[in-house]
C-alpha cells in the first residue's frame, strides 16, 4: 500500500486521502480489485486528494493480523 495515503474507516465506507493523486488512485484500484465498490472517485479537496469506497471483501495478510489480549498480564 502507498505510504503517503491515509486509510480511514468511516462506518461502512473507507476514506482514502493523500497529497499524491496517483498514490490515492493506486490504493483505490487495489481496494476495488479486492472487491470494494467506489463511492466517490478521487477528487482534489484543498491540498489533499480524497476518494471513498466500501470495504474490500478480500483483505491483505497485514490486515488479517490478530491482536490478542494478554491473560493475567502475561503474553504467551
Amino acid at each position: 500500500m502507498a505510504e503517503g495515503v491515509k486509510v480511514l474507516g468511516a462506518g461502512e465506507k473507507v476514506v482514502l486521502s493523500g497529497t499524491d493523486p496517483e498514490e490515492v488512485k493506486s490504493v483505490l484500484r487495489d481496494f476495488v480489485w479486492r472487491g470494494a465498490k467506489v463511492v466517490a472517485p478521487p477528487a482534489q479537496l484543498g491540498a489533499e486528494w480524497v476518494a471513498a469506497c466500501t470495504f474490500p471483501i478480500q483483505s491483505n495478510s497485514a490486515e488479517k493480523t490478530k491482536v490478542e489480549k494478554p491473560q493475567n498480564g502475561f503474553k504467551r
